[in-house]
């Protein structure tokens, strides 16, 4: 565990907390993007008027 109180740990957890908002905000700007631009695949030939 990390002992919050403890101030040489201070800057270990500020860049651990940076870089996990950071990668969090990147998972959410994708989730975003796939969800705006969502992959569909073609429907199949055999439900196409001929």
């Amino acid at each position: 565990k990390w002992n919050l109180n403890d101030v040489a740990t201070h800057y270990k957890l500020n860049i651990l907390e940076n870089t996990t908002t950071a990668f969090v905000f990147i998972i959410v700007v994708v989730n975003v993007f796939i969800t705006a631009f969502g992959v569909q695949r073609p429907s199949s030939g055999a439900s196409s008027p001929s």
